[in-house]
């Protein structure tokens, strides 16, 4: 046994398929680290933005309503496409906005108590009223999920795996010190091996369908968080 893997391993083709398998998932890793990178980036861009929003409406004699910041909320986390779960709550938003206007050398202090005053009323009416409840949020996210990515590695280490021992088996069936070593080993284990290749398959076909039933419950959660609403 020991010596067949030594011959596996030898072949220079199997290591070819191994050695681009690694390559394949170190470029996946800083992949993955570079798209995490720009993603906090896009929800900086999205607390920015509507800081910004809310901030230019204050001079006004009245902000806008509960239920504008929260379409404003929504909407700007879909346009940069980011979850509105990562983006920072309106009630934070407002406190970061209370701070910067007491913070503020261009404003008399009548102005900022009043300006305060106008975002900590706004402020209550979102707690009072719990408009950021997940329960009841529209989700606006075409992200491809972790466990997506994890399935489509999988599957591609199995594909790497086969085709590694298909070209083995090709390249070297002509040996016939290893076509009766491979023979032999065929002989001696072959209920393992039958074993072993049915609860693989079995394992394939249940990541397939969990995976598959996960989408469809997600779908439908979503479709009814969106008919709940509406």
């Amino acid at each position: 046994m020991f010596e067949w893997l030594l011959i596996f391993f030898n072949n220079s083709w199997v290591t070819s398929i191994i050695t681009g398998l690694l390559v394949f998932y170190v470029t996946d890793i800083y992949k993955r680290l570079k798209e995490k990178k720009s993603y906090f980036q896009k929800v900086g861009q999205v607390n920015k933005e509507i800081f910004k929003t809310i901030k230019y409406s204050i001079p006004e004699e009245k902000l806008p309503s509960i239920s504008i910041l929260k379409s404003i909320h929504i909407a700007t986390a879909k346009r940069y496409n980011v979850k509105l779960e990562d983006v920072d709550s309106l009630q934070a938003i407002i406190d970061d906005l209370i701070k910067e206007i007491m913070d503020s050398n261009f404003l008399s202090h009548d102005n900022k108590l009043l300006y305060c005053q106008r975002l900590l009323d706004t402020q209550n009416g979102l707690i009072t009223k719990n408009i950021e409840e997940t329960t009841t949020v529209k989700q606006y996210v075409t992200f491809t999920s972790t466990k997506s990515t994890t399935l489509s590695l999988m599957f591609s280490t199995a594909t790497s795996m086969f085709a590694a021992t298909i070209v083995f088996l090709l390249t070297t069936f002509k040996d016939n010190k290893f076509t009766e070593m491979f023979s032999t080993f065929i002989a001696e284990n072959s209920l393992s091996l039958l074993n072993f290749a049915l609860v693989i398959v079995a394992l394939l076909i249940s990541i397939m369908t969990f995976f598959t039933e996960e989408k469809q419950k997600r779908k439908m959660k979503r479709e009814k968080k969106t008919k709940a609403i509406d």
